[in-house]
């Protein structure tokens, strides 16, 4: 997989559901946050970071499949700069079938054969607190999922987890051809959706949010 650290990106760009035609390099702005969104003080924020891509096979919510964690090399750049070809056949070769426990779990994929894997995000700081890390819609403040898909196919189910107490996710992905695709999760209480995304990319952002008290 590919280990990577962070910056700004400026401008946008026309909303796609599929990535493919404009493959290249996206320079995702890395911003730290609090639960709602909102940036943390500086103070709260790691000296130094390196965030890291995974692989999530075969489940949209399963265990990632990192690199070797990398301590050596921290730095503090504003971006993470994320190759999307080198990205897709990353994932492609990663992408597997819907595992036994997302089946049984609720989610549900036509046609069954279809490969798909999610990028997973970490990141490594020079503190010992931890983060949670992830994409996020700036506007929308929406959670966002880049996921391979190596076929059309329509992602559905409900599925619950014991997600900040519980959670109810209600699911309804249309895939119209092979290749990388931006989902997003939007939650009103107990209950979250996800869907398709129309992502104008100047409101990407690659967001770390601390856990517990610093």
């Amino acid at each position: 997989m590919i280990a990577i650290i962070a910056t700004t990106i400026s401008g946008c760009a026309t909303p796609k559901r599929n990535l493919d035609s404009a493959m290249g390099s996206l320079n995702v702005p890395v911003s730290f946050v609090d639960a709602r969104g909102d940036a943390i003080p500086a103070g709260d924020r790691p000296g130094r970071w390196a965030a890291m891509l995974g692989a999530v096979p075969g489940e949209i919510f399963g265990n990632p499949h990192y690199p070797p964690k990398r301590t050596e090399g921290l730095g503090n750049a504003a971006t993470v700069p994320i190759n999307l070809s080198a990205l897709r056949a990353e994932l492609d070769q990663q992408a597997a079938t819907i595992s036994v426990a997302a089946a049984k779990a609720g989610w549900r994929i036509d046609p069954g054969g279809t490969r798909f894997a999610r990028l997973a995000t970490a990141i490594t700081t020079d503190k010992s607190r931890r983060f949670g890390v992830g994409f996020m819609d700036s506007v929308s403040k929406n959670r966002l999922l880049l996921v391979f898909f190596d076929r059309p196919c329509r992602l559905t189910g409900t599925v619950v987890t014991p997600e900040n107490g519980t959670t109810t996710y209600s699911i309804d992905v249309v895939i119209e051809n092979a290749g990388l695709h931006w989902l997003q999760i939007a939650t009103k209480g107990s209950e979250s959706h996800l869907t398709n995304a129309e992502l104008q990319l100047s409101h990407l952002f690659f967001i770390a949010v601390p856990f517990g008290p610093p």
